[in-house]
């Protein structure tokens, strides 16, 4: 479990079982007092010493992969054949890597949380909190302290919510409060950790592009190939692409518009003005015709309606890439029965050393 799980005072145990915190919530509770910081600080050697991985059994697994790498250049230097199932390991072996990198210092392993008590009712914080914690609650009671929206949580919580309807199938505990922080909990991202994610995804994209002008058993298998390998670059692209399109630039002309603007503006909406009245206004049209798409949370819960001009085409691009990456799997298996004669033949390595 791990982490920090908040106990409530002993006269709310009826009414409150103990729930766990992210690290805003942390942070609220201990600005406004309502627990000490030294029962939360906590220092690098303890995560270290948390960390049940040991470092030699990481490069190990590093030194492994990695010579599984150098063998591959190997082989493309000396003109074998690499098979198909061999790239799509290589494009595995990217995304482990990557893996590793982030989480280098994560704990692993760990049964027991860090206790916190509050010296305060539950009661008493969300009625000092006021407004911001009226709002019905989705995972734990300080929702209104941690919880924070972004392009990946909506998306995960829409494909969640397909699942739900269309495969009657449902993923999250039933239970409130959680009491343990989901595994597909994404909490926002860095800029640079998002360069360094995309240079990942396109890097695992490019692997498989590399076998462009790999023999396949037929022309077909090589035609789906070409336009599998582009559907899956296409669709990591086409995401970032919208993703700065309906957030990012959103937002930062909605920072600007807010540091500029003077005191009781508000942005126009459909309808409001005499130069796009609501009966001619397209925009206004395909709201109404496409809205119910925005948001498919049961119940419904408006922190988690997505623009459309985000969702439309990242549904586009989930079907493509997951049309493409089962292809990219099917064929890299079924293309076994059709090798080229160099496919069996090892690396030759003294051909690699000075000669004399």
């Amino acid at each position: 479990m791990g982490g920090f799980m908040l106990h409530p005072d002993l006269s709310e145990t009826k009414q409150w079982t103990p729930f766990p915190l992210d690290a805003e919530q942390v942070h609220y509770l201990v600005v406004n007092k309502y627990v000490p910081y030294s029962d939360v600080a906590i220092d690098q050697e303890l995560i270290k010493e948390r960390n049940k991985v040991d470092t030699l059994v990481r490069l190990i697994t590093v030194v492994q992969i990695s010579w599984y790498l150098v063998a591959a250049v190997g082989r493309a230097f000396q003109h074998l054949a690499i098979t198909i199932l061999e790239l799509a390991t290589i494009g595995f072996i990217i995304c482990t890597l990557g893996s590793y990198y982030f989480w280098y210092y994560k704990p692993v392993d760990i049964g027991r949380a860090i206790v916190i008590k509050p010296n305060a009712t539950i009661r008493e914080i969300l009625l000092d909190a006021g407004d911001r914690a009226k709002a019905p609650y989705k995972r734990t009671p300080l929702d209104f302290a941690g919880r924070e929206e972004w392009s990946w949580t909506l998306y995960w919580s829409y494909w969640m919510g397909m699942a739900r309807k269309f495969l009657k199938i449902t993923f999250a505990s039933k239970k409130r409060p959680i009491d343990k922080i989901p595994d597909d909990y994404f909490p926002p991202l860095t800029n640079t950790t998002m360069c360094i994610l995309f240079v990942f995804q396109t890097g695992y994209a490019a692997v498989h592009i590399s076998g462009w002008n790999f023999r396949f058993p037929t022309h077909t298998e090589k035609l789906l190939w070409h336009i599998t390998t582009l559907g899956i670059i296409g669709a990591i692209l086409t995401y970032w692409v919208v993703h700065f399109y309906a957030w990012e630039i959103p937002a930062a002309i909605q920072r600007r518009r807010d540091g500029h603007r003077s005191e009781g503006y508000s942005k126009p909406h459909c309808g409001t003005n005499t130069v796009t009245p609501a009966r001619f206004c397209w925009t206004c049209r395909v709201e109404k015709f496409l809205g119910p798409l925005k948001n498919n949370s049961y119940p419904h819960d408006p922190a988690q309606d997505i623009p459309l001009k985000a969702i439309i085409p990242i549904l586009g691009c989930c079907v493509v890439y997951c049309l493409s990456r089962g292809y990219v799997i099917v064929e890299g298996f079924i293309n076994l029965r059709a090798l080229p004669p160099s496919a069996y033949e090892s690396v030759n390595w003294a051909a690699f050393l000075p000669h004399f």
